[in-house]
C-alpha cells in the first residue's frame, strides 16, 4: 500500500493517507499552512466538521476512521468536509449548499472527491438511525455515500464531477476503522490550491 495518495486537478492538489502524520503534511505537500477542523459529528461547516479556504497553499483537511471525507474544488474556493450519519441527519449537505451558494457558485460547478469510508457491505445500524435515512436502509445495512451522492445528482452534479475512491474501511484492514477495532488512527484527507 502508498504511503499517500495524491489527484492533481486543474490548479488543486487532493491528498490522502492513513499512513502520514498530520505535521509531516506541510513538508511532503510544500504548503504554507495545514488546517484541520475540530470535528464533532454536527452540521456546522465553518465552526466544526468542515472547512473552506480561498488562499493559495493552505492545505485543509479533515479526519476520518469510517465517516466520509469529502473534498470539495471549485476554481474559487476549496472545501474538506467531515460526514457522518449524525452531520447528515442534522442537515450537512444543505449546508454545504448554502454555503457554496453565498460564494455566487452552485453545487454543480464543484467537482467532489469521496474519499475511503465504511461502505454498505459493512456499515450496520439500528432502525433508531437507519429509519433517518429510508431509501439508503436495508436489512440493517445503511448507504451513507449512495445518500451523499444522491445529494449531489439530484442538486444538478453529474456524474463525472464525482471521483469515487471505493475503497471500505471497515472491510479493508490497511485503513482505520473505528467500527472495526475502536482505533485512534485516521485518515487524514484534504485539499491545497496552488496559485
Amino acid at each position: 500500500m502508498e504511503k499517500f495518495y495524491k489527484i492533481k486537478l486543474k490548479n488543486s492538489i487532493i491528498f490522502w493517507s492513513c499512513d502520514v502524520k498530520e505535521e509531516e503534511i506541510k513538508k511532503i505537500l510544500k504548503v504554507r499552512e495545514v488546517i484541520f477542523p475540530i470535528q464533532v459529528h454536527g452540521n456546522k461547516i465553518l465552526v466544526c466538521d468542515g472547512i473552506f479556504t480561498k488562499r493559495d497553499y493552505t492545505f485543509i483537511g479533515v479526519k476520518t476512521a469510517d465517516c466520509i471525507p469529502l473534498i470539495v474544488y471549485n476554481k474559487n474556493f476549496i472545501g474538506a468536509i467531515h460526514i457522518g450519519w449524525k452531520g447528515l441527519s442534522k442537515g450537512i449537505l444543505e449546508e454545504l449548499k448554502n454555503l457554496i451558494e453565498k460564494e455566487n457558485s452552485s453545487l454543480k460547478d464543484c467537482i467532489y472527491f469521496i474519499g475511503p469510508c465504511i461502505g454498505k457491505c459493512c456499515y450496520e445500524v439500528k432502525d433508531d438511525v437507519g429509519l433517518l435515512f429510508p431509501k439508503f436502509y436495508k436489512n440493517f445495512k445503511l448507504d451513507l455515500k449512495g445518500f451523499l451522492i444522491d445529494f449531489l445528482i439530484e442538486n444538478g452534479v453529474k456524474e463525472k464531477k464525482i471521483i469515487l475512491e471505493e475503497i471500505c474501511t471497515y472491510c479493508n484492514i490497511n485503513f482505520p476503522s473505528y467500527r472495526r477495532e475502536k482505533t485512534k488512527r485516521r485518515i487524514l484527507t484534504g485539499i491545497f490550491k496552488k496559485s
